[in-house]
């Protein structure tokens, strides 16, 4: 069963490359490298898409692409919740439009 499932960038952290607004489609993988976009649940609950800069196969560190330094949180493998495969810029506003009228 193929698993794809969207999020949207709701901050400018992963701009130009993902402007805020963007529907992001991501796949769980096995093994992730530096280079990939990476969407996970930090320890706040919060989803992040962000790039991997470094990991050791266990440990994550990601980082903005907009962002001068790496996240402070180290994640793990379990947190991702999948690798982007494309993004929809701006699409993503839309996506979060309808929901809200539809929860009102």
């Amino acid at each position: 069963v193929l698993q794809i499932f969207s999020y949207v960038v709701i901050s400018e952290s992963m701009g130009p490359a993902m402007p805020t607004g963007s529907l992001v489609y991501v796949k769980k993988n096995q093994l992730y490298k530096p280079g990939d976009i990476v969407t996970f649940k930090n320890k706040a609950n919060q989803i992040v898409t962000h790039r991997i800069v470094d990991t050791d196969g266990e440990e994550i560190i990601t980082k903005g692409d907009a962002n001068k330094v790496t996240d402070a949180e180290i994640i793990t493998v379990d947190q991702v919740l999948g690798k982007t495969l494309f993004a929809v810029p701006h699409i993503g506003a839309i996506v979060l439009d309808i929901k809200h009228l539809i929860k009102t």
